[in-house]
């Protein structure tokens, strides 16, 4: 899955949590207004999962910038060291002629 895929997914992880976030309001609201215990906890047990997938959606776009973030030093520090052999090399070289 390419970083964009990845993104997009957590996006859309977002909506859909607030959706559940609203629609398990409106439960818990409309179970209150009739007066039904089970239309209310559905509700509310809707609406924490629309949070929690909210949540999680957040951790995916977090833990890919880390990523992202770790790839961009690793490959920094792979570069260094690259060009502290060369330097070696070459002065080896210089060395031995």
């Amino acid at each position: 899955m390419t970083d964009k895929n990845i993104e997009q997914s957590a996006t859309r992880e977002k909506l859909a949590g607030t959706k559940d976030q609203l629609t398990g309001k409106a439960k818990e609201l409309g179970g209150k207004a009739i007066g039904s215990k089970g239309l209310e906890v559905e509700g509310k047990a809707e609406r924490a999962s629309g949070t929690v997938r909210k949540e999680a959606a957040k951790a995916v776009e977090k833990a890919t910038k880390t990523a992202k973030e770790t790839a961009k030093s690793a490959k920094e520090a792979a570069r260094d060291v690259v060009e502290a052999a060369q330097k070696t090399l070459s002065r080896a070289k210089e060395k031995m002629s």
